[in-house]
């Protein structure tokens, strides 16, 4: 029976990302493993979507199956991935779970069927943010408590976020820490001299709505620029109505708006990599945000591009700062050459941590 990889994700277009970038991730997640391996048959990611992706591109290092659309009901996923299995005479080599919720659950299940097949859990976010004081989180701390010894491996995105989760993990579980890969075909050493404080990303209370309406309201005579979408975004058209407001911008085009921004200001309590603001650094724009995980790491790698702060008093005063002191080019040169040889060296350790399962 020939044993491959398989990754699943449910219900693809119920997040901040869009499914084909989704795919993209788990495209660059498994080259470092296609390059190890030598195999010339891919991994095979599962997902389930409500309408199917028209996607004209074909993953170099992934196979990507449609097992389900907006009807078909959560419990039968594992049953729809066996059938597709056995149809191929195939049997997973290891599982890899993207987060610790619905596609853990999944995975669980679907080694039912395999009990031979190791499990790979991905966890993205603080553990404080999880344990959040409302019902749901707690919940969710509950089932990960219960159930994160039962994965083989787990991958992290930092190594503050991995010591926060240490003592909930197996004496034996193997860990590795992978960021969420970036793309970086469109990255070039620019500098931003733009004169706009930027938010880019999901408009919610949790990215700490409110805080960044209280900064923007403290500085009038700058001008705001809010890439997203969300449950908060009327309330901060309304408390902001001179903030240009763009939705959701697919990557493609965020590129092109990056130079717009003197300042990217983050406001999110917790964060335990920090996408955006990451990939603000790679395109030369500032980073202002919150003290949390995600922010830390990243300032002890380019303490002159990222300024944190404990008070709005300090946010504005860093903002401040950035516009009137824009990047050097050989800082932010110094940060993609950096970035660049950190990822690739992650996706090289995650491939050695799958051909150990």
């Amino acid at each position: 029976m020939n044993r491959t990889p398989i990754a699943i994700l449910p219900d693809i277009e119920n997040g901040n990302t869009r499914p084909l970038d989704l795919l993209e991730r788990q495209n660059l997640y498994f080259s470092s493993y296609r390059i190890a391996t030598g195999s010339s048959s891919k991994p095979i990611v599962f997902y389930t979507s409500k309408e199917s992706l028209k996607c004209d591109v074909e993953f170099p290092n992934i196979e990507t199956v449609r097992i389900g659309d907006g009807q078909t009901h959560f419990l039968s996923i594992p049953f729809h991935i066996r059938k597709e299995l056995k149809r191929r005479k195939a049997s997973p080599r290891f599982i890899v779970a993207g987060t610790p919720f619905q596609p853990f659950l999944l995975a669980l299940m679907v080694r039912i069927f395999f009990p031979k097949s190791a499990i790979q859990l991905s966890i993205h976010g603080e553990l404080s943010g999880i344990k959040s004081d409302n019902f749901s989180g707690f919940l969710k701390f509950v089932f990960l408590r219960l159930t994160i010894k039962q994965a083989k491996a787990v991958r992290f995105v930092s190594e503050e976020q991995k010591r926060e989760f240490q003592p909930i993990l197996g004496p034996h579980q193997k860990t590795v820490v992978t960021p969420v890969p970036i793309p970086l075909s469109h990255v070039g050493a620019k500098p931003s001299t733009g004169r706009v404080v930027g938010f880019v990303g999901r408009l919610h209370h949790e990215r700490g709505v409110n805080e960044w309406l209280e900064i923007a309201k403290k500085i009038p005579d700058i001008d705001l620029l809010i890439i997203g979408d969300g449950p908060e975004k009327k309330k901060m058209m309304d408390e902001i109505p001179r903030g240009e407001f763009l939705g959701f911008v697919p990557p493609e085009r965020l590129h092109d708006l990056w130079p717009r921004m003197g300042v990217l200001l983050s406001a999110a309590p917790y964060e335990s990599y920090g996408l955006a603001l990451r990939e603000a650094l790679l395109n030369g724009v500032p980073v202002v945000s919150r003290d949390n995980a995600g922010s830390r790491e990243l300032w002890g790698v380019a303490p002159d591009l990222v300024s944190l702060y404990t008070s709005v008093d300090e946010a504005i005063r860093a903002v401040r700062s950035h516009l009137n002191n824009p990047p050097k080019l050989s800082q932010v040169e110094a940060f993609i050459e950096n970035f660049k040889t950190k990822q690739r060296e992650s996706l090289q350790e995650l491939a050695q941590v799958w051909l150990g399962l």
